[in-house]
């Protein structure tokens, strides 16, 4: 079309008009493809995130998988365990083939090279040991490798007990130094352990892989635990577990052909050949660059089992990097530049026709429109659930994904905020990082939390926050991106539940072994006790034969000492320092009187007659006669007595000795700073009791089983001869009663003195 000379007069301004107009329509043509490129950028970002988000779950998936699984054989390890202190120790070779067999380790546990047990020997225990088990039929057996140490272990049972694992019976894993090391955490501290990276005795010279060994302590029943130097002291042996690396990952992983991610594992936290233990893609990081492409995305993960530290290391493969592409980046950007060009053509075309400017405007503003919904889209479409928060915690905005993942329609989250769907248990912690994030004190954050769905359901989500602020950093709404991880805590509740059914089946199996041990655990006590009522009452008559002998011997003699020994003090001319030395000699001569007089006890029975007693009025006068010592000690002696007791038919004085001998024993227990001694008297099974109970310094374990033996004492020499109790114990069992001691250290010691009524038949 031609200008008029009134809208431009010259030609000069006309040109001037030409070209402002062309400056303008370059101009807008590269603000709209600055404008697209932003664009395609965003949405690449996009795309990249949502790939590295993918990339993450499944790594940590991995990760998860392989702890649960150790977890798992720590569990099966505790099994074997368990069978060994139900057994009091006594587990043989067909009890641990049952058990590992019951396990079915083959089908339920893949990767698993057997269950065993490795037994700690001492050095002079070594030969015996050796003979004992050649004896079971192996008579090929010994300890290997050879050489003198000064503590040995050998692999004594490993099922199944098949050709690779036997090339393991009988060795002594405490002689190499990486076996050892994870041998000595597991018995100093008490807790499972792993092994660094080693070759399993099991290898043959096919497909030899690298393996590790998990160890479970076995301690000797009834002994303390509570220092290093006390488990070191109460070790049996260990429960333990080899594992060749590539079939345990086999187990865990399934096998994917070919893999599209990189899967490593190392040995601590260097990844280097040294510490290289496992690669299902076959090019392990530490080779040289060029055997291998650049990744994606790269990441490692820690794996920390009881202190011990495993590195898996992750990268993409082009499998998953081509899984991940997206063309809508592309797209984006092609679009925006077809838009830009477009709009510039058409301003181009508004300087000559105004009727055209305006019929493309209406389409650019068409296409603006068509361009601002295909965003739109992109936010709606994304597979992860994507919210704009108000600063009030109220929805702005919400996509389809979230709507779907949480039941709720776009209208109802009308007025809604975060705190009205959220777990009333997450609420605190997810306010308290909204507040921090909207303070600027946080750059983001990321938590786990349930969502409540509109059904009432709960929702495990990943929630990631971040805040859009203005040009002046102030904040003005949140940006929350959910993921769905319910199917992962699903899995974990899963495998808690399969780890609970398979320990529920494994209870059941040894059901039935535990009553028949525990059957055979009392006959055994029983008769242990028999054998040491029949040793002690041996000891006895010894000792009466010997007291007879020493008695005879020896009683003129000291009495014979004794006359010479006052008669020499009866001499004037002695100085004072030579009568205390004659004093003190005849205070001895009275003291081994008197121990011979108890040693008596043990050969000559007494002459008394027996005679029908009152055992209230007997401890009473036994009472009376220690309440002066005691009070002046400072000593409470408290008396229980219990009324209508049946009297007993005794020797009076003997039964006096005896309480005597144990209140003395209650007040040297309680020393100088003063306590209680408790005379108790009551029936139980239709006899007799008589109790001291003190508030002492009580008896140590170890020394219970000889408190009743001639001679065993654990005060001063000067204070004491060891006979007071033995003589006590023999003059109840002459009487067919019991004495029993119950004692701890630091809690005092009670005595109970069990007697038949008048009605039994006593020897006279």
């Amino acid at each position: 079309m031609t200008w008029n000379k009134k809208s431009d007069p010259s030609p000069k301004n006309r040109t001037a008009r030409l070209h402002i107009s062309d400056a303008v329509a370059w101009s807008v043509l590269i603000l709209d493809v600055i404008a697209s490129i932003w664009i395609w950028n965003a949405v690449q970002k996009t795309v990249a995130e949502d790939a590295h988000t993918r990339f993450h779950f499944r790594t940590e998936q991995t990760r998860t998988a392989v702890a649960e699984r150790l977890l798992a054989y720590e569990q099966i390890l505790r099994g074997g365990m368990a069978l060994f202190e139900t057994s009091a120790l006594n587990v043989d070779r067909k009890k641990w083939r049952t058990y590992v067999e019951n396990l079915k380790i083959g089908e339920t546990y893949p990767g698993l090279q057997g269950v065993g047990f490795s037994l700690r020997i001492p050095p002079q225990e070594k030969d015996e040991h050796i003979r004992n088990v050649r004896a079971e039929g192996f008579p090929g057996y010994d300890i290997y490798p050879e050489g003198e140490r000064e503590e040995y272990t050998s692999i004594v049972y490993l099922e199944p007990f098949d050709k690779r694992n036997r090339r393991a019976f009988g060795y002594d894993m405490f002689s190499e130094p990486v076996r050892r090391k994870a041998m000595v955490q597991a018995r100093d501290t008490g807790k499972p352990s792993v092994s660094g990276k080693v070759i399993l005795v099991q290898e043959t010279e096919e497909d030899v892989q690298n393996g590790f060994l998990m160890y479970i302590p076995l301690y000797k029943p009834g002994l303390p635990l509570e220092t290093p130097g006390e488990r070191r002291a109460a070790l049996y042996g260990y429960v333990y577990s080899p594992f060749r690396i590539k079939d345990l990952m086999r187990g865990i992983l399934g096998q994917t052909t070919p893999p599209d991610i990189d899967f490593e594992i190392y040995d601590g936290l260097t990844l280097d050949e040294n510490s290289f233990m496992f690669d299902n893609e076959g090019t392990p990081s530490w080779k040289a660059d060029q055997e291998r492409r650049p990744s994606r995305f790269n990441a490692v993960k820690k794996l920390d089992f009881n202190g011990h530290v495993w590195s898996l290391a992750f990268r993409s493969l082009p499998p998953f990097e081509a899984m991940m592409g997206s063309r809508r980046p592309i797209l984006v950007l092609l679009i925006g530049l077809f838009v830009s060009l477009l709009y510039f053509g058409v301003v181009h075309v508004a300087i000559t026709s105004r009727k055209r400017v305006e019929t493309l405007a209406e389409n650019i503003f068409a296409a603006s429109r068509e361009s601002e919904e295909r965003f739109r889209k992109i936010f709606e479409e994304s597979p992860v659930g994507v919210a704009t928060v108000g600063l009030d915690y109220r929805f702005v905005k919400v996509n389809q994904a979230f709507c779907e993942m949480l039941g709720y329609s776009y209208e109802e989250f009308a007025g809604k905020t975060f705190v009205d769907i959220t777990h009333p248990g997450d609420v605190d912690a997810d306010v308290h990082l909204a507040q921090r994030l909207e303070r600027g004190e946080i750059p983001y954050y990321r938590m786990e939390k349930r969502y409540i769905k509109k059904d009432g359901a709960i929702l495990w989500a990943r929630l990631n926050g971040s805040v859009l602020r203005d040009e002046r950093n102030a904040p003005m709404y949140f940006i929350a991106m959910v993921e769905d991880i319910s199917e992962i805590m699903e899995y974990r509740g899963h495998l808690e539940e399969l780890v609970k059914r398979r320990a529920s089946e494994l209870f059941q199996v040894n059901e039935k072994l535990q009553v028949e041990i525990e059957e055979r655990k009392k006959n055994e006590e029983s008769l242990a006790n028999a054998q040491k009522l029949l040793l002690h009452a041996e000891k006895l008559s010894a000792l009466g034969k010997l007291a007879g002998s020493i008695a005879h011997e020896f009683n003129n003699p000291i009495y014979g000492v004794r006359n010479v020994l006052e008669q020499t003090g009866e001499v004037k001319d002695l100085d004072g320092e030579h009568k205390n030395l004659l004093k003190l000699a005849v205070k001895e001569c009275d003291r081994m009187a008197g121990l011979i007089r108890q040693l008596q006890f043990f050969y000559r029975p007494s002459m008394e007659s027996h005679a029908f007693l009152d055992v209230n009025r007997l401890v009473g006068e036994v009472a009376a006669l220690a309440h002066a010592k005691l009070k002046a000690r400072e000593i409470v002696l408290e008396k229980r007595f219990t009324e209508g007791l049946p009297r007993i038919k005794a020797i009076e004085d003997q039964i006096k000795q005896v309480v005597l001998n144990l209140v003395q024993n209650a007040e040297e227990a309680i020393g100088e700073k003063g306590g209680k001694i408790t005379l108790t008297t009551d029936t139980a099974d239709g006899c007799v009791r008589i109790s001291v109970q003190d508030t002492g310094i009580g008896i140590p374990p170890n020394q219970m089983e000889s408190i009743f033996d001639p001679f065993f004492t654990t005060k001063p020499a000067v204070k004491g001869t060891g006979l007071g109790l033995s003589v006590s114990y023999g003059i109840v069992k002459n009487h067919r009663g019991d004495i029993q001691a119950l004692s701890a250290p630091g809690e005092g010691s009670t005595f109970i003195v069990t007697l038949p009524p008048r009605e039994d038949r006593l020897g006279e």
